[in-house]
């Protein structure tokens, strides 16, 4: 709880040798979806243990994860590509995704959903950390019974549903079209 960043988030590189953390200007798709993991894991503790002092910490990180979401909806073409079966076709995926993506086909920058994105764009929004959130939202919610991040559960799990390939699976970032 003592290295939380003000943003809400915690370092995730430390050198414990020069006690310094790594710059927090540019995190990596996988780095925020680790973070939902470390969130996830305070949760978890404050439901086995108790612990009250934990709930600031937690709604902190909650508000970071909050702060961090880019809204987005279902693309145009989403759905017909999930209906004939293009997802997951790696022989298809490099050329459609390219084409797709620069015209702004595979996902809309709108709509009730909302995924967390690790710098603030669409390419490292990632349903793993989206869903981590999510996760240690509701978990969050029912321990405390604070419900001020409502409108946050419902947005990310409308942006989860956005990248639902029926079937098969999730997708791992808006501009992708193979599912994880």
């Amino acid at each position: 709880m003592r290295t939380q960043l003000p943003s809400g988030l915690f370092p995730y590189d430390y050198d414990f040798a020069t006690g310094a953390a790594e710059d927090m200007s540019d995190i990596s798709g996988l780095n925020i979806v680790r973070r939902g993991g470390a969130l996830f894991a305070l949760v978890q503790y404050l439901e086995v243990r108790n612990n009250q002092c934990l709930c600031e910490t937690v709604a902190k990180t909650l508000q970071a994860y909050a702060d961090r979401s880019l809204p987005v909806g279902k693309g145009a073409v989403q759905s017909v590509l999930e209906d004939i079966g293009a997802y997951g076709r790696w022989q298809l995926s490099g050329i459609l995704r390219s084409l797709l993506a620069a015209v702004g086909l595979l996902y809309t920058a709108k709509g009730k959903g909302a995924l967390v994105s690790a710098n603030g764009s669409y390419e490292r929004a990632w349903p793993c950390a989206t869903a981590l959130a999510l996760t240690s939202e509701l978990v969050y919610r029912n321990l405390t019974g604070d419900d001020k991040f409502a409108h946050m559960r419902q947005r990310w799990l409308h942006g989860l549903l956005a990248l639902r390939v029926p079937q098969r699976g999730f997708r791992e970032a808006p501009h992708y079209l193979s599912e994880s």
